[in-house]
């Protein structure tokens, strides 16, 4: 018996479907390898370019002619990412709805120094009941540093000090040959002072980190970098021992100052001078930024040019207008995550079907 063969049939290339091709195939590779939206103009002017310096003759007109006819704008660029990105996901959904099997790769949970923690389940298991057994304990569980999924050390090692005492406990408890060397360790007086200092100055260095996120702070970062580059009350304060600024020092290691705490602020000063030095900016260039229709003239170096700035109302509208156009930001948590699945993806999808597909309208 002779089984009929199916195909599916695509309509012949017009020129406008061979349009949608040509930019679709465009859109694949520059996602393939990062580039930015607006990437694909300067990719149609290269091969115009190329193709002009190429051609001796006319025999390639037809062809540059093409080339300038593909929408390669950035705003087209986003449809044809979200259905590109759509066409890979597809596949992926067919293919796993016909798998009938799935393979799990889970990986191992480690700490810093990519020591295996999953072993140790039964004593975090016993620690973490030794916490919840303690009336005087401030928190249910240590927090653990690793490289897989980050977390601030200055927490992790504010955490250890606050649970302390239920370490100790833990520790006189335990069987583990390793646990009493663990315990000496913690009733050294200076081992443990160093502790509590860098769960302090650490705690500093992590609310500077949270001030210098989120957008539109670019002024914001400068100053607060200088401040933090310009306190020398750290040093002061850990050199005569008064600690107003390191509480967990002051209150759990009963204030004993090592030379090692004054020469790491030393250094931590002297580091954040070498290397944001060239953030240094002068105070009336920062308030230009800010505002610049109230920066005063004579404290800017261009005067002259300043008060033409200030007294022009084109300039003046255009700051009081809105902050942002639709133009301004196309890299949405969506188009992240479509530019994500191309780039990781080996499947190729059918971009013939997607370009007789009628939503892939790039006209514009």
């Amino acid at each position: 018996m002779k089984h009929d063969t199916f195909k599916v049939a695509f309509p012949p290339k017009t020129e406008a479907r061979k349009r949608k091709i040509e930019a679709l195939q465009a859109s694949w590779v520059l996602a393939k390898h990062n580039r930015p939206f607006t990437d694909a103009e300067v990719f149609k002017e290269v091969m115009v370019t190329v193709l002009e310096e190429l051609a001796t003759d006319k025999s390639m007109d037809g062809v540059i002619a093409s080339v300038k006819q593909v929408s390669l704008s950035a705003r087209s660029a986003i449809r044809r990412i979200e259905a590109l990105s759509d066409a890979v996901q597809g596949v992926i959904i067919k293919g796993l709805s016909q798998a009938n099997y799935f393979s799990l790769a889970i990986d191992e949970s480690t700490d810093s120094t990519d020591v295996v923690q999953g072993t140790s389940s039964t004593q975090h298991r016993l620690f973490r009941q030794l916490v919840a057994e303690s009336e005087e304990a401030t928190h249910d569980d240590l927090l653990l540093h690793n490289d897989v999924r980050w977390l601030s050390k200055g927490k992790a090692v504010d955490r250890f000090c606050a649970l302390l005492d239920e370490v100790k406990a833990f520790l006189r408890l335990s069987k583990i040959r390793a646990a009493a060397d663990h315990l000496a360790l913690l009733g050294d007086e200076k081992f443990m002072s160093n502790v509590a200092f860098l769960a302090d100055i650490f705690g500093h260095l992590n609310q500077l980190n949270l001030q210098l996120q989120g957008r539109g702070k670019t002024i914001d970062m400068v100053e607060k970098l200088e401040s933090f580059t310009r306190k020398e009350m750290f040093e002061s304060d850990i050199s005569i021992g008064r600690l107003l600024h390191f509480s967990t020092l002051k209150s759990q290691a009963l204030g004993q100052v090592t030379e090692l705490m004054v020469d790491f602020i030393k250094q931590l000063r002297a580091n954040f001078t070498s290397r944001f030095e060239d953030y240094s900016i002068p105070k009336y260039i920062i308030a230009f930024v800010r505002d610049p229709l109230t920066v005063r003239p004579n404290e800017a170096a261009l005067e002259m040019e300043l008060i033409d700035f200030q007294t022009s109302s084109l300039v003046s509208d255009a700051l009081r207008s809105a902050e942002s156009t639709h133009e301004r930001n196309r890299l949405t948590h969506k188009n992240l995550e479509n530019c994500l699945r191309i780039k990781v993806t080996s499947i190729s999808p059918d971009i013939q079907k997607i370009a007789t597909d009628g939503r892939c309208q790039f006209s514009h």
